[in-house]
């Protein structure tokens, strides 16, 4: 699945490798910078569940989103997964972590999220903090199918006017594009919804983009809302990332 974030300005390759980590995921990203680390165990415990969400968003698979294993975890998970939201020590993994919060969260999540995108960072952010502001803004695509306020603020965030205020900057970027590019997100993670309503919000964005550079996003945005509604986000997932790892097997 591609999702199009383009731009005419030539300082692009550390926006490409951010959206790269998007491309095979239904609902967030690719998970990314994970494939080692020295960060010690949550809990004392090996078995303990605390333990296996630590080791699993440190050493995910590679080829695709395991949308199965982070359904097996269920809401039990939340509690570890919003600790370690919290713990600058496992920043790296905050895109893994956001992308579990976005399938297994429920509405409490939707204000966690939203300050995670607006509030989390301030001054000039490298690729890896920008990429889990990605991660964020398309976990409240997959949230908002228990709960209609994280639509709502995709809503709002698909107009690049609402990111005037962000309090971060990205290093080669101005702040006009930087506006556009995360309003792109936006537009991909309503793609994620599965609501109705997000049938009509994403028509009208068809008809009446903020900018014309958003339409490519809304028109990968469309087809992916529609099968999502059609065969169910567990069906939908589940056949993405076997694709995935498919894919993964011819290279």
């Amino acid at each position: 699945m591609r999702l199009h974030v383009h731009s005419g300005q030539s300082n692009q390759k550390g926006v490409m490798r951010s959206v790269n980590t998007l491309r095979s995921c239904f609902v967030c990203l690719l998970l990314v910078g994970a494939a080692h680390s020295s960060l010690a165990e949550a809990a004392d415990a090996p078995d303990s569940l605390e333990a296996r969400v630590t080791s699993f968003i440190m050493y995910p698979p590679i080829d695709a989103v395991p949308y199965a294993e982070i359904e097996a975890f269920g809401p039990a998970a939340l509690p570890t997964l919003r600790k370690l939201l919290d713990n600058p020590e496992y920043e790296k993994f905050h895109s893994q972590v956001l992308t579990m919060l976005g399938n297994l969260g429920d509405a409490s999540d939707t204000p966690r999220l939203n300050k995670y995108i607006i509030g989390r960072y301030s001054g000039e952010i490298d690729d890896q903090r920008l990429t889990n502001v990605f991660a964020a803004l398309m976990a409240l695509g997959c949230l908002s199918d228990r709960d209609p306020a994280a639509l709502g603020l995709l809503r709002r965030y698909a107009n690049p006017k609402s990111f005037a205020q962000v309090p971060f900057t990205s290093a080669g970027r101005s702040e006009e594009y930087l506006r556009l590019l995360l309003s792109k997100i936006a537009i991909n993670g309503i793609g994620l919804s599965g609501r109705p309503e997000a049938e009509a919000l994403l028509t009208e964005l068809k008809r009446r983009p903020y900018d014309k550079a958003q339409i490519p996003n809304v028109d990968d945005a469309i087809p992916r809302h529609r099968a999502i509604v059609k065969v169910g986000r567990a069906h939908y997932s589940r056949e993405l990332t076997r694709q995935a790892q498919e894919n993964g097997g011819r290279k």
